[in-house]
């Protein structure tokens, strides 16, 4: 195999660098956004609540979520991937919507998101505290993917007659590349800059997003591998702003993404994928089109999400752009993406131009055995990049197994003493006609002597290597004498496909251990080695008063490094170093240069966990208030204690009732296991309007699917006449009573609610959309956990709720009701099952204010009936 990549990252550096300073996105591509509904973000958090996922085939979920200008869409679960109680991945579609998308990745109570359908992208992500935003994307503002690959490639104008022509196509890679019905599990490491990590809170979500948009492409294209994330590192390296972070990942201890060499040799990743903040103009760019193990990376913005991520990727598996885009039909003839200028839709790897922009990219690749909108989707001469990432999937998959951990114990190291001379001889093995192989060596602190001629310790990087116009023998050598000049010498070479042999260090630290107040100055935090002496540790800090360490080399304090306070450097036994941070910190050392400093881990000690009051709410005078903050979490512990501060009540939950109109803020104060704590606030709004009460009505009967129950009622025609002196014949609402529903939560009952805004005997209103008069939920006082997710009033508009104590299938009916249309308080109603027996009979009510076969309701009461029964279970108080 070829080292093409090595070559170019020491010859073509300079040409490409583009210098400039990373910054924050201002984020042009977000068309409008709004806070999340409190109530949608509960039910999101709750999908895989241990309580709700019980049975081996629970019920689909159904999200209601309300977008923009008043649309409503419903998302409908396809299937749920769990990696922890607190993190998982929904995956679902838009009701209604072909073709529509809708993952949902949920960590620790915070929620990120994408939603495609009909052309448009959603997004969800947290905006800071326990609040999450739903924004509408406009991709015609996202940067383009122009050039998006690194590298020769005769499509964009190299010489044809250059050796470097198709070098971005591994011929054993893809020249053999054979689907041998296996299906493959490639793993890929993400690692972010700082920058990055700073601009995106839920950067670990967004990676996971990405990993699952892709498994789900490569579903929808029937695909049969699938990626794996093997690991989500942050960097300590700032961002260039250019492309050439790709080529400083080509060349070893160069100082520029070193610790990424480290940590994809710790992973043992097959595939690298590096997010940044800002590269130029772009969304992101490849190393290759049909990677060898080194060329096996890309880079992207953080931003731009799951389709470049799937993009940048199929091109290191080998697949490109569409034919109008890029005509090359190497490695793959038929290597190429699709769009249909008739259906404006384009597949992943495809640009706007192969369906006559704007058109949307859906989440497929190009293949002639799929449709899509009745189309097509590739063919197979052309276009069919399913069949390319199926095909080399089995060598890509091998990438990570070839790595050697570069200090690992079975390396070998050899001294290389100061004034010895060591000779290497390196033999080559027999090449393919036309493939340039290459031996490469890096050399610090030394000379070399090669055919006579001496190279300085200027000229540290040697490479030798010969294009071979015809077959070669194996045998041929090559030799090269080091003579050390120094006790700090180091050689570390490694082979054409990069994979490192052997390192040899001399001078160098034979082990590194972090002591101090963290770890009680014992030797249990071993460093790791990252190379040209450079040592890390990954150290939980304290922050407790006098918290200090130093770098003890054998771990019995014989020789050690502290501070020199003269110069703020490292010296053999300084001084302590005194540091004031608290949480999870990398410590570096560099013993060359005799400097250490602190990066922030991935946590920062124990975070505090996050309140949730509820949504606002408004009530009449008297009505008992119902609290509930059991929707607070704690990322990284347990919250052990609940406090409303302003009721004194410490529990989740707690009620209370307001005897005067006004606006009341209560605190909700949550205590996690270390004492960390956060709070929350709701505004309870209390009105005197008028003779308008909160108004419950409960009434037993079972029901089959597809079975719904309503009630009317009001006041009898003829009772209104003769004692109320009301004539509900001319005008049949002098005979109804107002209400407004409190529950619009339960997506199959909400559109027959929308203006219902009378209890009456007439049926459907004017703009009810449907249903037999006023529809009810299904309750429950305890939720089965053999019926699938648990589900609540206050969350999913329907199920278990505290106001129900009388078992299941007791329908509700929860308004606030005009008392003062009622006969002194009191109401008649019956009820009604759709689909099923329809009119519940004649009841004698006992002690009912005026003669009917009616039950009688009291306004401002919690009223609980059964059906075809004449006494009521209960006319009592909220």
């Amino acid at each position: 195999m070829k080292s093409w990549f090595y070559i170019l990252a020491t010859g073509l550096l300079l040409s490409i660098c583009v210098s400039a300073q990373a910054k924050p996105e201002e984020n042009p591509h977000i068309k409008r956004q709004k806070a999340l509904n409190t109530a949608t973000l509960q039910k999101m958090r709750r999908l895989n609540a241990p309580d709700q996922r019980k049975t081996a085939s629970p019920a689909p979920e159904r999200i209601a979520l309300t977008l923009f200008d008043g649309t409503s869409i419903v998302l409908l679960e396809e299937r749920l991937e769990k990696r922890g109680t607190n993190d998982f991945s929904w995956f679902g579609r838009v009701e209604g919507e072909p073709g529509s998308l809708a993952i949902l990745v949920v960590k620790y109570g915070n929620v990120t998101g994408q939603i495609e359908f009909g052309g448009k992208q959603y997004e969800i992500h947290p905006a800071g505290g326990s609040t999450h935003s739903l924004a509408e994307i406009d991709r015609s503002a996202l940067p383009p993917l122009e050039d998006d690959v690194l590298g020769f490639d005769p499509s964009r104008g190299a010489d044809p007659g250059d050796t470097f022509v198709n070098n971005d196509a591994e011929p054993s890679l893809l020249a053999d590349a054979i689907y041998d019905g296996h299906a493959e599990v490639i793993d890929v490491l993400v690692v972010y800059s700082l920058e990055a990590a700073q601009n995106y809170s839920d950067i670990q979500s967004r990676i996971q997003l990405a990993i699952d948009y892709t498994n789900n492409a490569y579903a929808n294209s029937q695909i049969p591998h699938r990626l794996n994330l093997i690991g989500a590192e942050g960097l300590q390296s700032n961002e260039s702003g250019g492309t050439s972070e790709l080529f400083h990942y080509g060349n070893l201890f160069d100082g520029r993404l070193d610790e990424l060499h480290q940590l994809r040799n710790n992973y043992g990743a097959d595939v690298v994928s590096l997010w940044v903040n800002h590269i130029n103009n772009w969304c992101g760019m490849a190393a290759a089109i049909g990677s060898t193990n080194i060329s096996a990376i890309h880079m992207m913005r953080v931003h731009c999400g799951g389709a470049t991520f799937a993009h940048e990727l199929g091109h290191n598996q080998g697949a490109r752009h569409n034919m109008e885009q890029d005509s090359t039909i190497y490695p793959f003839r038929y290597g190429h993406g699709s769009g249909s200028p008739t259906s404006q839709w384009r597949t992943i790897m495809s640009y706007s131009n192969a369906c006559d922009a704007p058109c949307s990219r859906i989440p497929y690749f190009s293949s002639p055995l799929l449709t899509y909108a009745g189309e097509p989707l590739g063919d197979t001469e052309y276009r069919d990049n399913a069949r390319v990432i199926t095909e080399t999937a089995s060598e890509i998959a091998q990438f990570g197994a070839q790595l050697s951990p570069l200090g690992a114990e079975n390396v070998a190291v050899q001294d290389l003493e100061k004034g010895l001379n060591i000779q290497m001889e390196e033999i080559f093995p027999g090449v393919w006609q036309g493939e340039t192989l290459f031996k490469s060596w890096e050399f610090y602190h030394l000379e070399m002597l090669i055919d006579g001629e001496l190279h300085g310790p200027r000229n540290p990087v040697l490479s030798i290597g010969t294009t071979f116009n015809g077959a070669m023998a194996a045998g041929s050598a090559n030799t090269v004498l080091i003579r050390s000049y120094s006790d700090q010498a180091a050689v570390v070479l490694y082979d054409e496909r990069y994979k490192y042999l052997s390192v040899r260090l001399a001078g160098s630290d034979p082990s590194m251990y972090f002591r101090g107040t963290p770890n009680n100055f014992d030797t249990s935090i071993p460093m790791i080695p990252l190379g040209n002496h450079h040592w890390v540790a990954t150290v939980n800090f304290t922050g407790e008063a006098d918290q200090r360490f130093k770098f003890d080399v054998f771990g019995d304090w014989s020789q050690n490094y502290g501070l020199d306070t003269a110069n703020n450097l490292i010296a053999l036994a300084g001084e302590d170093i005194y540091v004031s941070v608290s949480g999870e910190y990398r410590v570096y050392l560099d013993r060359g240069n005799m400097t250490y400093w602190l990066a922030p881990g991935v946590s920062h000690g124990n975070q505090p966990p996050v309140a949730i009051a509820g949504e606002n709410m408004t009530v009449a005078v008297g009505e008992t208030v119902h609290l509930d903050g059991s929707a607070s979490y704690d990322s990284d512990g347990e919250i052990v204690q609940y406090t409303w501060e302003e009721l004194g009540v410490n529990s989740a939950t707690a009620v209370a009732s307001f005897e005067q109109a006004g606006t009341y803020t209560l605190t909700l104060t949550v205590t996690d296991d270390q004492g960390a704590s956060s709070s929350d606030t709701l505004e309870v709004t209390v009105t005197d309007n008028g003779g308008w009460k909160r108004t419950v009505i409960f009434i037993y009967g079972e029901a089959q699917a597809g079975q719904d129950m309503f009630i009317r009622g009001g006041i009898d025609h003829q009772y209104a006449a003769d004692v109320l002196g009301r004539n509900c014949t001319d005008t049949n609402y002098a005979c109804a009573i107002p209400i407004t529903h409190r529950n619009l939560l339960n997506d199959t009952t909400a559109p027959w609610k929308a203006n219902d805004s009378h209890l009456d005997w007439y049926g459907l209103e004017a703009g009810q959309s449907g249903g037999e008069g006023s529809p009810l939920d299904w309750t429950t006082s305890q939720w089965n956990s053999s019926w699938g997710p648990l589900r609540r009033v206050d969350v999913d508009g329907y199920g278990e709720t505290p106001l129900n104590q009388w078992g299941d299938h007791y329908w509700m009916l929860d308004v606030d009701m005009d008392c003062s249309a009622t006969a002194g308080g009191w109401f008649e109603f019956k009820s009604y099952l759709n689909n099923g027996t329809g009119w519940e009979s004649d009841v004698t009510q006992p002690g009912a204010p005026w003669v009917s076969g009616n039950h009688f309701a009291e306004c401002g009461k919690l009223n609980v009936f059964r059906r075809n029964e004449s006494a009521p279970v209960l006319i009592g108080d909220l």
